[in-house]
């Protein structure tokens, strides 16, 4: 079977979903199947390769400027590149199913697979995507929801990673989802034999951005462990960054607050394995892939209590749930899990994720793509 994945960005573009349509991707070569990949390039980094083993990527010109974020006109750009890139993506591997990441604005793209080529496709929601999930978003997605609801009710099927987007999808379109949570590679990811000794050392890692809620961390910190030798790195890029570097300043904690590049595969698993404990304090979040690989490498974590990782929380006695906003809360979680040892010796055992491969969650988007129109197993 020939699978066409669209996104508007992919490695080395964008975050959690372009990580997650490369797993994908790579899963279904793996599996015997052909992956084609619709993506946006940024600067001279265009044009076709086969990367993974097997995974034809076609990266389109756009006007993405910047690796780690992306505003709507750059993201209607890729999806006009894309549309005219279609007939002849569709002609040379002539694909069999779409799965098409965010239903806006990639699933823009969907009616036309659908209705001019005869390719169903299965749309994936990712978080931002959905009504309710991002503050600030009411009134925007008020305005498209003709729009959604026609590419949601052409789809195939449609897949949520976690129990609380797919019940918030719903809420607000009348289509039901399926929940296929993100998976994590167990045999990559891994806890060290030993936790390093030392500073105690927390870690973010991500867009700097509104959603991420790095402005409450960084103060919670300070609040909590300034003029004392406990570390946090924080990991990534994105347009709040020179903001938090002053915040730093202002706070008295330069020495004590590392900001570091955007990391390969290979370097995210030495961060993961060289830290305390994982901060994700998110605004909102679908599934976290960042969140799963650092349990896998079995990091305490330290999460907003939101939608996106009540799934993960379970009875996992190394996972602290904070509600967003309880500063105080969260200043006391830091300081429990800083001086709790004893909780990093085991790999923390996700209630929701469970050690999902990327191979299971793609067998599931094939079975889905098997299934009759909008059906839910």
């Amino acid at each position: 079977m020939t699978i066409l994945l669209i996104n508007y960005e992919y490695p080395p573009i964008g975050a959690g979903a372009a990580n997650a349509t490369r797993h994908i991707a790579k899963a279904l070569v793996e599996m015997g199947h052909t992956a084609v990949v619709l993506t946006a390039g940024i600067g001279s980094h265009v044009g076709e390769s086969v990367e993974d083993g097997g995974v034809h990527v076609h990266r389109l010109a756009s006007r993405r400027a910047k690796v780690s974020s992306s505003n709507p006109r750059e993201m209607l750009s890729f999806v006009w590149h894309a549309r005219r890139a279609l007939d002849g993506i569709v002609k040379r591997y002539r694909p069999d199913k779409a799965i098409i990441f965010f239903s806006i604005p990639c699933g823009l793209l969907g009616p036309t697979l659908k209705n001019r080529y005869g390719v169903p496709y299965i749309i994936a929601l990712r978080g931002g995507d959905v009504p309710g999930m991002e503050p600030g978003m009411d009134r925007v997605h008020a305005l498209l929801t003709p729009v959604r609801r026609r590419i949601l009710r052409q789809a195939h099927a449609i897949v949520a990673n976690s129990k609380g987007l797919a019940e918030a999808s719903q809420k607000a379109d009348p289509f039901p989802v399926q929940v296929i949570p993100n998976g994590v590679d167990t045999t990559f990811f891994h806890p060290p034999s030993t936790r390093p000794a030392g500073r105690f050392t927390f870690l973010f890692v991500g867009r700097f951005q509104q959603q991420k809620n790095l402005a409450v961390v960084i103060d919670a910190f300070a609040d909590a462990f300034a003029g004392t030798d406990v570390r946090i790195r924080l990991v990534g890029d994105g347009p709040l960054k020179e903001d938090l570097i002053k915040q730093v300043q202002e706070r008295g904690i330069t020495a004590q607050v590392d900001f570091l590049p955007w990391q390969d595969k290979e370097g995210l698993r030495t961060q993961y394995q060289t830290a305390h404990c994982l901060i994700n304090y998110s605004l909102y979040e679908g599934m976290p892939n960042v969140v799963l690989e650092a349990m896998a490498c079995g990091l305490p974590t330290i999460l907003s209590d939101i939608m996106g990782h009540q799934d993960l929380g379970g009875e996992n006695r190394a996972t602290q749930l904070v509600v967003c906003g309880d500063v105080a809360g969260l200043r006391s979680a830091m300081r429990v899990v800083s001086s709790a040892d004893s909780v990093m010796m085991k790999p923390p055992a996700s209630s929701a994720s469970r050690d999902v491969s990327w191979a299971e969650v793609s067998g599931e988007l094939l079975r889905c793509m098997q299934c009759p129109v909008h059906s839910v197993a």
